[in-house]
């Protein structure tokens, strides 16, 4: 697994740096950038910050491997790929039961999971809380429109908060036998009963599911934009 000297080594290298380079322009000496690369010693937070400003990035980078990009927009989740991706790299942040459950069982190894989790598609949704718990999910038809009320159209980028528990009557995002989508969610007689906006869709795609719904619930949508 890739650590915080892994990175500023590969950084180094993706940049043509020597370490005698680094050291000078950080102000530290030799021997102790070969301690730090051997992990015989520690990297004071001071010299973080030095490291991350003369590489170009961030603290954070470094120490996750995570580019702070993500905390500002919300990515783009198009697949149970994408979204095992997202689990396992933010799995510490995040604290829906379906995430963590999914970052715990899924194969991926930490370092593929933050390379696929970096090369997600941007959205258009700003992760307003500057957590990287948020992420975005986008209608692929017009399965979510509604006669009167709330609708997502064909193409919304909604943003998914995993963390804003589910309601009643509400919509929510859901993984159900490997598949993700968007549906509302209503309750009768112990049976969860998961259905479309959309009356031209067939009854027969609502879903009724007996068990737990904290077991399929991956988040609530927050607001949507449509695509430019």
């Amino acid at each position: 697994m890739v650590n915080f000297m892994g990175r500023v080594l590969r950084l180094m290298d993706q940049k043509g740096v020597r370490a005698s380079e680094v050291c000078k322009a950080i102000g530290v000496k030799d021997p102790s950038f070969h301690a730090w690369k051997k992990g015989t010693a520690r990297i004071t937070i001071t010299n973080r910050q030095k490291l991350a400003k003369y590489l170009g990035t961030t603290v954070e980078y470094l120490e996750t491997g995570i580019h702070p990009k993500m905390f500002e927009v919300a990515p783009i989740v198009r697949t149970t790929d994408d979204l095992a991706a997202f689990a396992v790299t933010l799995k510490e942040s995040i604290y829906n039961p379906v995430l963590q459950s999914l970052a715990k069982q899924s194969q991926l190894e930490p370092d593929k999971a933050v390379e696929i989790f970096n090369q997600l598609e941007k959205s258009q949704c700003a992760n307003t809380s500057r957590k990287p718990g948020a992420f975005v999910w986008v209608v692929e038809n017009a399965s979510m429109v509604a006669p009167v009320g709330i609708s997502f159209p064909k193409g919304a980028q909604v943003l998914i908060d995993p963390r804003r528990k589910p309601e009643h009557d509400q919509c929510i995002l859901i993984l159900h036998e490997g598949y993700i989508s968007l549906r509302v969610w209503s309750e009768i007689e112990g049976t969860h009963l998961l259905t479309l906006l959309n009356p031209v869709y067939s009854q027969a795609s609502a879903i009724n599911y007996s068990g737990n719904i904290w077991d399929i619930w991956l988040g609530t949508p927050v607001s949507y934009t449509l695509s430019v």
